[in-house]
């Protein structure tokens, strides 16, 4: 009965996790479409599937998961859930850091670029800006 538990909790931490690191990537993308005076809404759908689908891969499926097993592992969450599964989530998204998300918004970047074109004046105006 714990490990179903357990595996029932990491699960539901793990799909809070992916949202939160998919929502940063996401956000990401558009302060920088936004700064280089691009449209979101063009590309807002594209850029949300890439970012997803970068962080469906085996490997960051496996970073999450790790990040999220750990949060829920016995003794660390002990907590009613209204209380705890808020908390394995921000301690799992900690724990995995900002490369993951800044990795699935350089996807999210690749799929605006590739849309728009190298010699589009946005995507110059986004390299530019850094």
């Amino acid at each position: 009965m714990t490990n179903q538990l357990w595996d029932a909790r990491a699960s539901a931490v793990l799909s809070a996790v992916r949202r939160e690191v998919a929502r940063r990537a996401v956000k990401s993308v558009r302060t920088q479409v936004e700064a280089a005076e691009g449209d979101w809404a063009d590309h807002a759908a594209s850029v949300k599937a890439a970012v997803l689908g970068f962080l469906a891969l085996a490997e960051c499926h496996h970073v999450i998961l790790y990040a999220a097993s750990y949060e829920c592992a016995p003794g660390v969450y002990s907590e009613p859930a209204d209380v705890g599964f808020p908390r394995a989530v921000r301690r799992a998204v900690r724990r995995i850091g900002p490369m993951l998300p800044a990795q699935a918004a350089m996807r999210g970047l690749d799929t605006v670029a590739a849309s728009l074109g190298e010699a589009s004046p946005v995507v110059q105006r986004m390299r530019a800006n850094g």
